[in-house]
């Protein structure tokens, strides 16, 4: 496992409180931005956006993109 992505993994209990803190409706996603093409590495209640380990941060633009046009 790479350094950044064990020091991002090191932040999952803590989007995990937030994500029980602020209730269903708070998605709480961390990136790995180094890899931008799988940047997702944790997701919690992602039912809100649909967003999955292992996708890119293009996902949450074009999902943006998407809401601003209707």
């Amino acid at each position: 496992m790479s350094e950044t992505k064990r020091i991002l993994k090191g932040y999952i209990p803590f989007a995990k409180t937030i994500g029980n803190m602020f209730g269903p409706n708070c998605e709480i996603v961390i990136h790995n931005l180094t890899t931008t093409l799988s940047s997702v590495i944790f997701t919690f209640n992602n039912h809100v956006t649909g967003r999955e380990v292992g996708e890119s941060f293009d996902h949450l633009v074009n999902k943006v993109n998407m809401m601003n046009s209707k």
